[in-house]
């Protein structure tokens, strides 16, 4: 673990301040991460919804994390955001983390963005209903959730995980 990489979490990416808290404290991590206040929150009524619902649970499989749930909220403009959060979290909010990747990017600094990718996750390409909310081509995932254009980005290194043998 690099105990000196700054952590900045994106507007597009919901955050579960519990969540967030506890692994902030499992990997000693409170120093170096910085929340954009725009990062809509995860609230447990959102886990609620995913856990009540049988279309959600049984049919699609949600991992009932609260996400799918906070951005159908952040779609109606109706979920609160990260500078509104509780006041445990306060100190983790970064303000506008767009600018920040943009900057780093400017000044040739290595820059990782992690997520989960696919073409059959695509909400519009994928096989629904079993498809995630997210931009999922390479393209435009940095655009969505970190506000980063597909010319600001040298490589995309594609992980293909093998899911049919585990």
């Amino acid at each position: 673990m690099n105990h000196s990489t700054r952590l900045l979490i994106g507007p597009g990416v919901p955050v579960d301040p519990a969540v967030l808290l506890d692994e902030l404290r499992k990997t000693d991590s409170e120093r170096r991460i910085e929340v954009d206040n725009q990062c809509p929150i995860v609230e447990p009524r959102h886990k609620e919804q995913e856990s009540r619902s049988d279309h959600l649970s049984k049919k699609v499989g949600s991992t009932k994390s609260g996400v799918g749930a906070c951005n159908a909220e952040r779609a109606l403009r109706m979920v609160p955001r990260w500078a509104q959060t509780i006041p445990a979290s306060k100190p983790y909010v970064g303000g506008y983390c767009r600018g920040k990747f943009r900057k780093l990017l400017a000044e040739n600094k290595k820059v990782h963005d992690r997520r989960n990718a696919g073409h059959f996750l695509s909400l519009y390409h994928g096989t629904y209903p079993y498809v995630t909310f997210k931009k999922t081509q390479p393209p435009r995932l940095l655009v969505g959730d970190v506000g980063v254009g597909p010319t600001q980005v040298d490589d995309v290194i594609v992980i293909f995980k093998d899911t049919l043998h585990e």
